[in-house]
């Protein structure tokens, strides 16, 4: 253990352990968040959500797109929808 009160163990954890997380639900539930976060690649919750706004985003251009293709009469194929 750290000086300053933190579990590190390099190569196996990429964030230290504070000795509060051992202890505290809240601070542990956090630390287990950022590492899972983290390991998915994201540095925080705000790039995750920053992420699932763009998808959002353009599966709603899609959608529109082939709803404005419906409209006027033209068929949209499977293949079409795949390249989508």
């Amino acid at each position: 253990m750290a000086a300053k009160g933190k579990l590190e163990a390099a190569g196996v954890l990429r964030n230290a352990v504070t000795v509060e997380a051992l202890y505290d639900r809240d601070v542990a539930r956090e630390l287990m968040v950022r590492n899972l976060l983290q390991s998915e690649g994201y540095n925080n919750i705000e790039e995750l959500r920053r992420e699932g706004e763009k998808q959002g985003e353009a599966v709603g251009q899609v959608n529109a797109l082939l709803w404005l293709l419906k409209e006027r009469g033209l068929t949209v194929t499977k293949a079409h929808r795949t390249r989508l």
